[in-house]
């Protein structure tokens, strides 16, 4: 099993979660901000699912940016597997 599908059940769980990793897969690193106004959330509610992402390793801060991280792109990719 790969290390991404771990993460399946955590993605399926909040929308928002998957959103913040697949605008960073389309876009690449951004700030905080960035990713708030691109995924329409409120700076602390970005800033708790970034704190949550990073706990599990998918995405990690760089400087004042956040990256995806290499267990990022394999989680959404076995996410997309799962899906109907």
């Amino acid at each position: 099993m790969s290390p991404g599908a771990s993460h399946v059940g955590f993605l399926l769980g909040n929308a928002r979660r998957r959103s913040i990793l697949e605008t960073l897969e389309g876009r690449g690193d951004l700030p905080l901000a960035g990713i708030a106004h691109l995924v329409r959330l409120p700076p602390p509610t970005a800033r708790k699912l970034l704190g949550e992402l990073a706990e599990r390793r998918l995405v990690e801060p760089v400087g004042d940016k956040y990256r995806l991280t290499p267990n990022g792109v394999d989680a959404l990719k076995q996410f997309t597997k799962s899906l109907p």
